[in-house]
């Protein structure tokens, strides 16, 4: 996931600063390398599913592979490339793939919350890399600043207008997401309270709920007509102002690149994606069901 991703970036970083005569490369979706356009410490990456890309792992040989994720994908993907050293948290039998598994926080037999930023950290310190980072961090291009300042020409942004970004989906399930509606009052109060210039972020299979709130506001919300991939979310979130969202990726994006931000929290443990951002005003409720965890409420 996009948050998650964004909030391993200090553990690259310190694994950069450690590894510094050596190639660092990231194994991920390939969706996700879009946001890493121009980021000086990454020197390429192999996109997950791709044959090409494994064989080409395989042919440069890397002595070391570190699994951040909790699936089987990493390490089997590591194994099957036949990296000598795995390492990762010994989660489950996925252990099996590793040669060193770092045991994950447990009380009582479950896992204990953790905020992912440390929780990935903890890999470095495990493999004796000093951290000093704690904070995610993303670079934009010249040419993504260009298109930050084309977008804003584009919704029409006057000088010393506020642009407001939207953020009302959730890739985790619907209970992370507050109601369309509430949304809509937002833009609302937003362009006649601060005389904002509102725009919709959404990702492949929200297109039903980006719909919803444009049909409410009608001409008061700019809204694409299809799901901007993660490189033009990057250069729009950085030409914003503000961006108000669940818990999700897009959150992670505004921190990364310095924009403040306001988070509706849902039902999950906040812990998770806690992490410090003086620019980010987390809303939550205390419900008597909660932290619950659930994908639908």
């Amino acid at each position: 996931r996009v948050g998650d991703f964004i909030m391993a970036t200090p553990a690259f970083r310190a694994l950069r600063q450690f590894f510094a005569d050596e190639p660092l490369r990231l194994c991920a979706k390939p969706g996700l390398f879009r946001l890493l356009e121009g980021e000086r410490w990454l020197d390429g990456g192999y996109a997950r599913g791709n044959r090409a890309d494994w064989r080409r792992m395989r042919s440069d040989r890397p002595r070391l592979g570190v699994v951040f994720t909790n699936s089987w994908r990493g390490p089997a993907a590591f194994w099957l490339a036949g990296i000598p050293e795995r390492v990762g948290y010994g989660r489950g039998a996925r252990k099996v793939l590793l040669t060193r598994a770092l045991p994950a926080p447990r009380k009582d037999g479950k896992y204990l919350p953790v905020a992912m930023v440390e929780y990935y950290l903890e890999l470095c310190r495990f493999l004796g890399v000093p951290v000093a980072l704690r904070t995610p961090a993303l670079s934009l291009t010249p040419a993504q600043q260009e298109e930050g300042r084309r977008f804003r020409q584009t919704l029409g942004v006057q000088e010393g207008q506020p642009l407001v970004l939207l953020a009302p989906g959730a890739g985790y399930g619907p209970a992370k997401c507050w109601p369309a509606e509430s949304y809509a009052t937002v833009a609302e109060l937003l362009v006649a309270r601060r005389s904002a210039r509102v725009g919709l972020l959404y990702g492949p299979g929200e297109e039903e709920l980006a719909g919803k709130i444009r049909g409410l506001l009608a001409e008061r919300v700019w809204c694409p007509e299809t799901p901007p991939d993660l490189g033009r979310v990057k250069a729009w979130t950085g030409a914003a102002d503000l961006v108000v969202g669940n818990d999700s990726g897009y959150r992670h994006v505004a921190a990364a690149l310095g924009i403040p931000s306001v988070t509706l929290m849902g039902p999950t443990e906040p812990i998770w994606s806690t992490y410090e951002n003086p620019a980010d005003r987390v809303l939550r409720k205390e419900v008597p069901c909660g932290p619950c965890m659930e994908r639908t409420c």
